[in-house]
């Protein structure tokens, strides 16, 4: 994923296995993240990647896509 580094990435999904793991690959190319999903359960997810990985280059925003009235993008 060389082909990524320095590029900024939208993950959708971000707090789910398959997103927590993208992240994970998108962090080690020093890629630009926008994580984005619905409401999540476990709010220390996102936070815990940020501050156990000193990972600076991330936004979040807590949004449904699929709702029009929700969306903040």
């Amino acid at each position: 994923m060389d082909s990524l580094k320095d590029k900024t990435i939208v993950v959708t999904g971000s707090n789910g296995l398959i997103g927590v793991a993208l992240l994970h690959a998108l962090k080690e190319n020093m890629s630009n993240i926008i994580a984005i999903d619905i409401a999540y359960n476990d709010a220390d997810t996102l936070s815990t990647f940020i501050d156990e990985f000193n990972y600076k280059n991330i936004l979040y925003f807590d949004t449904n896509i699929a709702d029009e009235k929700t969306r903040v993008l």
